[in-house]
């Protein structure tokens, strides 16, 4: 993590009393590249499900397959609704004046999150910690804010 900013300084930046880290400001946020690759995932794979359900009542005429298969789709759709409903996800921009909260859409639905304008003097402190990438494996760096 990077500390704990505290300090507001009127050229833009704050500090950090933690650990003496800056932070230039206005700071871009987004929460969702962790949640939107999930839910995506979650999409895919009912569609898949779904599609084998379609294959085992046109093709094959095997209608406990099917039936197996709409067992599987509601638990993923139970899951995946939990997930999106539960799963708190945001996009904003933290300014000297104002914390700027908007947000996240997936494939037209509204995913979990506060959204609106909320100005700095509501806050004690804000605390950006930012996640370098993996060693190993495949992903980017992103913050948690």
């Amino acid at each position: 993590p990077l500390g704990l900013l505290r300090r507001l300084d009127r050229a833009g930046v704050r500090f950090s009393r933690l650990t003496g880290v800056s932070v230039t400001l206005p700071l871009e946020f987004d929460t969702s590249d962790v949640a939107t690759p999930v839910l995506k995932g979650v999409l895919a794979l009912l569609l898949v499900v779904l599609a084998g359900v379609a294959y085992s009542l046109v093709w094959s005429r095997t209608p406990a397959a099917a039936l197996r298969l709409l067992v599987v789709a509601a638990m993923i759709a139970y899951f995946g609704r939990l997930f999106l409903k539960h799963w708190t996800v945001s996009r904003g921009t933290i300014t000297a004046d104002a914390v700027i909260v908007r947000p996240v859409h997936l494939y037209g639905l509204r995913l979990a999150g506060v959204d609106g304008t909320f100005p700095v003097n509501q806050f004690k402190a804000v605390r950006v910690e930012r996640v370098f990438a993996p060693t190993e494996g495949f992903g980017g760096p992103h913050a948690r804010v």
